[in-house]
């Protein structure tokens, strides 16, 4: 395992393989790490095609310094910033899971001469309305009055949402603020997505300006993207933006 020490001195744990370009970055999602078998899957993909391919684990996720309590929005995406000007070379496409997708576009814009593709499964591009219309009236006086909510997930986990995270979220809102990407994007989606209904990826075309960009819903997929045909879906979707880069 490879540790990068940010400017915090905060240590990020990473994997590259070493390859052709174009590059392909896997960015996780909340909770998860980079040994999802999505990232797996693409790693497979592009060791096979011998592509530059790198994956990491956010902060408070995997063998990442720190608690997942303890970062924001900014703080992440910051850290698949840092993987790119550190780590990256020529073009590169980006994928994302859920929190990673939402991520890539932060990245996208923030990176505009090294992004170059972007493929979004199960992502969303309205990370603070959704986040928001999840909480109880009760929760969001919680929220209000004490500054923080503890929340519990299906496993039992607890996590706790404060007023500031609530406000980064919101600070890094990008779909009403005239965001283009004239590149490659694809985004994948199940129809049975219990985590992020299907409908919010429709309004990512409505939203973000560009002509290549398609959508694809995999009927009866849940959030996870895990089925056999979910997979050879979105390996087929890089591999087509690949094709277009080189």
């Amino acid at each position: 395992m490879l540790y990068f020490k940010n400017y915090k001195g905060d240590k990020i744990a990473y994997k590259i393989l070493k390859g052709k370009s174009p590059g392909l970055i896997f960015v996780h999602g909340f909770t998860s790490d980079m040994e999802t078998d999505k990232a797996l899957e693409i790693e497979r993909y592009a060791k096979k095609n011998k592509l530059n391919f790198i994956k990491f684990d956010l902060r408070g996720h995997g063998k990442s310094s720190g608690e997942i309590n303890d970062y924001y929005i900014s703080d992440w995406k910051r850290d698949l910033v840092d993987i790119i000007d550190n780590f990256s070379k020529g073009p590169q496409i980006i994928i994302g899971h859920s929190l990673g997708g939402y991520l890539m576009f932060l990245a996208a814009q923030l990176r505009k001469k090294k992004v170059a593709g972007l493929v979004g499964l199960a992502t969303t591009a309205e990370l603070y309305k959704l986040h928001i219309s999840s909480y109880t009236e009760k929760q969001l006086q919680k929220l209000k009055k004490n500054g923080y909510i503890k929340i519990k997930n299906k496993d039992g986990r607890e996590f706790i949402f404060t007023k500031k995270g609530v406000q980064d979220i919101k600070n890094n809102e990008f779909i009403n603020k005239n965001y283009k990407f004239n590149k490659p994007l694809t985004l994948i989606h199940g129809t049975n997505d219990e985590v992020i209904p299907y409908q919010s990826v429709l309004n990512i075309l409505k939203k973000i300006k560009g002509d290549d960009h398609n959508i694809i819903l995999m009927k009866n997929s849940d959030h996870s993207l895990s089925q056999e045909r979910d997979k050879k879906k979105y390996i087929q979707s890089i591999d087509n933006i690949v094709k277009k880069i080189k």
